[in-house]
């Protein structure tokens, strides 16, 4: 048996996050423990489940791939502006 490979990302390129559980981030904290975020990549709108862990002055989000619970890729989580960025390292 196999697992649906993840859709590709590019890496280390910082996407805008729409979203965490339903409604627009505020702070950092709202990235910690269990989370779904909304990233707007170049195809469109992405979600992303996992768990989100404090990194200093960002935020460490270990996705899980959806029905397995198995690591799909990490994300950083940091405040730009008047909002937030993810990307993937």
């Amino acid at each position: 048996m196999t697992s649906p490979t993840p859709d590709l990302v590019v890496s280390g390129v910082p996407f805008p996050v729409r979203e965490v559980d339903g409604r627009a981030p505020s702070s950092l904290e709202d990235f910690l423990g269990d989370a779904t975020l909304v990233v707007e990549d170049r195809s469109g709108q992405r979600s992303v489940t996992g768990t989100g862990h404090q990194d200093g002055d960002a935020v460490r989000v270990h996705e899980k791939a959806a029905g397995t619970g198995k690591d799909v890729r990490v994300w950083c989580v940091r405040a730009a502006g008047d909002g937030f960025t993810a990307e993937t390292v």
